[in-house]
């Protein structure tokens, strides 16, 4: 089911029995699963009929919550919230597995995970029984759009170039751009316009951002700039492990061949970004074009095999200090 699809059952109460969310996206799955919550099942009655599990019932307390009818409602709703079922002891797992199989019209099963198997019995028996709802991170018009939808529920006013660089620079997870929307509208406070000056006081690069400005600065031969970067990264080793650093680089390595590979070759925006990644926002790929104008496509192969040969050895522990791997990198990249 989309969630164009999603909203519109919700809107005419034409509830399934069962939904499971689950993708990348944890502000998408909260969201539609609180609104499915709020649509059927009464403030006021919520202690009898909103069962909710952060942590995996016993069988028999799965088993009562599902079978109990629904008291002066039309609904009640069992909300498994983020259990890791396929986890979870086989005793609690059959029984939900037994009670998937005759849900009570008067049931909602939420089920919200991270991951999922599409080979398992579980899996199969939701496709049957009810919805399956893949929550990945927006497209970028749609977050274009949720975040001026954000400012203008506060009164504030954001132009379409500050709304780019939230894009391209805070963390791309809603929930964290939701929090950057609220802390600069409190900054604000009676102040209508969002001005680049409160922006850059708050927002939050993610380690792939700032990856993004440590090759904008290698490409443009900016040493002291990349250097500057890196020592920043440095200090805060256990935000920034210095391994997954590494790892970042190599991907983004990877990810200027594969857009440059797939632009020379005639190859679809849609199709380079399958290669690169599903979920790649459209602005990236062209980050990615315009580093690599500047790189000779032999030296971005040479790049790539270095980082690869390098990012093997050290997941093996054949190396030990991914710092001097950075360091050579860098060199490499001036010797273009």
């Amino acid at each position: 089911m989309d969630l164009k699809t999603l909203n519109q059952s919700i809107t005419n109460q034409n509830f399934s029995s069962v939904y499971f969310f689950y993708g990348e996206e944890d502000y998408l799955k909260e969201f539609y699963c609180n609104r499915i919550i709020q649509s059927a099942v009464d403030d006021s009655l919520a202690c009898f009929n909103l069962f909710h599990y952060q942590n995996p019932p016993t069988p028999e307390e799965l088993v009562n919550a599902m079978e109990q009818p629904p008291v002066m409602a039309d609904y009640k709703v069992i909300y498994l919230n983020e259990l890791d079922i396929l986890k979870c002891d086989s005793a609690f797992r059959e029984t939900l597995l037994s009670q998937l199989e005759a849900v009570a019209d008067f049931t909602i099963l939420l089920i919200r995970e991270t991951s999922v198997d599409k080979r398992s019995r579980l899996w199969n028996l939701i496709q049957k029984k009810g919805e399956t709802i893949e929550c990945n991170y927006p497209s970028d018009a749609d977050m274009r759009a949720f975040i001026n939808r954000e400012f203008q529920k506060r009164q504030k006013k954001i132009s379409a170039p500050l709304i780019e660089k939230i894009l391209r620079e805070q963390e791309p997870k809603m929930h964290s751009v939701l929090n950057l929307i609220e802390t600069v509208c409190a900054y604000l406070q009676d102040v209508e316009t969002v001005s680049e000056q409160s922006l850059d006081r708050f927002i939050q690069k993610s380690l792939e951002t700032v990856v993004f400005d440590l090759s904008e600065a290698l490409v443009n031969r900016k040493k002291q700039e990349a250097y500057t970067i890196l020592n920043k990264l440095k200090l805060n080793q256990t935000k920034n492990p210095p391994q997954v650093l590494f790892s970042l680089l190599t991907r983004h390595i990877l990810g200027l061949y594969l857009a440059t590979a797939g632009q020379n070759e005639g190859i679809p925006t849609p199709e380079i970004k399958k290669l690169i990644g599903k979920n790649t926002p459209d602005f990236v790929i062209g980050k990615y074009l315009r580093q690599a104008k500047n790189i000779p496509p032999k030296k971005l192969e040479e790049l790539i095999l270095y980082c690869s040969d390098m990012d093997y050895k050290l997941k093996s522990g054949k190396l030990s200090d991914p710092y001097l791997l950075i360091d050579t990198l860098f060199l490499k990249f001036w010797e273009l």
